[in-house]
């Protein structure tokens, strides 16, 4: 017992022997640098923005005493235009409103009830007025966004090789619109965002309707 005992000591006295030789020889370590958490993204203030995308729609189409729907058809195309608005950050939540304008070429077309001819639509632009409410995680906005939608459509009814049926066919259209989106800060200021939206441009606000002087225009509604 007294041998283990004072094996332990001098073991100690060694080390700490060896600490202050060292001590006198060489210059003591210089402190860590303090850890510096990055800044915060500020999600406040305005912005602007371009956008281009992908679409889709299901078109009705009807006609005066004809089968309900019977010309409905599916569309799809491109889109491209610009967005601007204002965002208000307070702790993690982000408000805010936008104003879209876009320019479309979202198209689609079937047989009409008279299979001779075909029934076809176009919507041309479309754009929104929404608000905007998001959660920020530092850089990473996550959001969902809802408002008035309005757009200009066009439908035509023409059979091959002739002229269209409707020369004056095109409509202001309107509805609502609703969108989930998420964004990313980059360092030097710009944001990147993808977005995936609903527009419901209802003909019951906006109804594509023909010149009603000519008989044969007159069975369009």
């Amino acid at each position: 017992m007294f041998i283990k005992n004072l094996g332990i000591i001098a073991g100690v006295a060694a080390s700490l022997g060896a600490s202050a030789a060292l001590a006198g020889n060489v210059a003591p370590a210089p402190a860590p640098a303090p850890i510096i958490a990055p800044a915060l993204v500020d999600w406040s203030g305005p912005f602007v923005g371009a956008q281009f995308g992908g679409g889709f729609a299901d078109t009705d189409f009807r006609y005066r005493g004809a089968t309900p729907n019977a010309a409905d058809h599916d569309s799809d195309g491109l889109f491209g235009g610009i967005y601007g608005g204002y965002d208000f950050q307070s702790g993690a939540n982000v408000f805010g409103v936008d104003l879209a304008y876009n320019f479309a070429d979202i198209t689609g077309s079937t047989e009409c009830p008279n299979p001779t001819f075909t029934c076809s639509s176009e919507l041309e632009d479309f754009g929104a007025i929404r608000g905007r409410y998001g959660r920020a995680f530092n850089d990473i906005l996550i959001y969902g966004a809802a408002g008035y939608a309005f757009g200009d459509a066009k439908a035509d009814a023409a059979r091959a090789g002739a002229a269209p049926v409707f020369l004056d066919n095109s409509a202001s259209v309107d509805g609502w619109t609703a969108a989930l989106g998420v964004q990313k800060m980059l360092q030097s200021g710009w944001a990147l965002r993808g977005e995936v939206a609903y527009y419901d441009l209802a003909s019951s606000t906006g109804a594509i309707v023909a010149d009603s002087g000519d008989p044969a225009r007159s069975a369009w509604t």
